[in-house]
């Protein structure tokens, strides 16, 4: 016997994995893949009672995993964005739909000094290391803050 918040979980894994045709239960890191995970783990959380093992547990993953993702949800691809809110729609889950950057997406000053020292330190490496860094980690965060309404 399943609770309804079970239910939720497997219907959501589903429908994620059939929408990105995808298993994002596979221990694969690519960005596909780690982001719909991050979508799973956030609506899951928002929706549900279930634990952060349980949530994890669905999809292979740990708790303090599911914690990371919880707190970098909102650092996505915006067509991740379209995911999460076409599954709470089709779901009919009520969880408020993504309409803006939050305030859990401000980054603080400290995090941007210690890009910014990253990034001199990466001035020694391989150039196509370093724009593939600047292009696929560090300008998401950069346009999260430049985004972020605070205060």
């Amino acid at each position: 016997m399943t609770t309804q918040d079970e239910q939720i979980a497997e219907d959501l894994l589903e429908l994620i994995n059939k929408k990105l045709d995808i298993d994002i239960t596979t221990r694969i890191r690519k960005r596909k893949y780690a982001y719909a995970r991050k979508v799973y783990c956030q609506i899951l959380r928002k929706s549900t009672n279930l634990s952060l093992e349980r949530i994890g547990k669905y999809v292979g993953i740990k708790h303090d995993t599911v914690i990371h993702s919880l707190k970098t949800f909102y650092v996505l691809d915006k067509s991740f964005n379209a995911l999460y809110n076409e599954c709470i729609y089709e779901l009919n889950l009520n969880v408020k739909m993504i309409e803006k950057v939050t305030k859990d997406a401000y980054i603080s000053l400290e995090k941007m000094d210690y890009i910014d020292k990253t990034l001199v330190q990466l001035r020694n490496l391989d150039e196509k290391y370093v724009i593939d860094f600047y292009e696929n980690r560090l300008l998401p965060y950069v346009k999260v803050k430049k985004n972020c309404s605070i205060l």
